[in-house]
């Protein structure tokens, strides 16, 4: 009982949040530590990143075909990694496809609205109709 009398109230709340601090930064340690070790790098679910097959003598048009590809691959791997909605992933490839189409109407999407399909399927699991991919020409 004495030994109680001898600590101070000044080193009892140092004490207790010395100890709440280092069990709520052994917490963000233990569930975040994947972003603690690489802060600045994408988050990515799989920790695999699909590249399209490089093509071996690329033309003008051909790099900027890879080009449009890798773009499209980043935006689906980042909204997968950041768990963007549908809407925002849509939103990011319109971006990039009038980057690349200032022109839409001139262009015929099918091939690439189906890359982009299979892609978003494989990597993250969302399907678009019609109408969405639509929206990603439109706008």
């Amino acid at each position: 009982m004495d030994m109680l009398k001898e600590i101070s109230w000044n080193t009892y709340i140092i004490m207790v949040s010395g100890l709440t601090a280092g069990y709520y930064l052994l917490l963000l340690t233990f569930f975040h530590k994947k972003e603690l070790r690489f802060p600045l790098r994408p988050k990515s679910t799989s920790g695999i990143i699909d590249t399209p097959t490089p093509i071996t003598e690329p033309s003008q048009k051909d790099s900027v075909n890879q080009e449009l590809l890798l773009e499209i691959d980043r935006a689906i791997q980042i909204s997968t990694g950041m768990k963007y909605p549908k809407e925002e992933l849509i939103m990011a490839v319109r971006i990039i496809l009038k980057k690349f189409f200032p022109n839409p109407e001139s262009q015929d999407p099918s091939l690439l609205n189906q890359y982009i399909q299979e892609k978003c399927k494989k990597v993250c699991s969302m399907d678009f109709t019609e109408t969405e991919l639509k929206m990603m020409w439109v706008g």
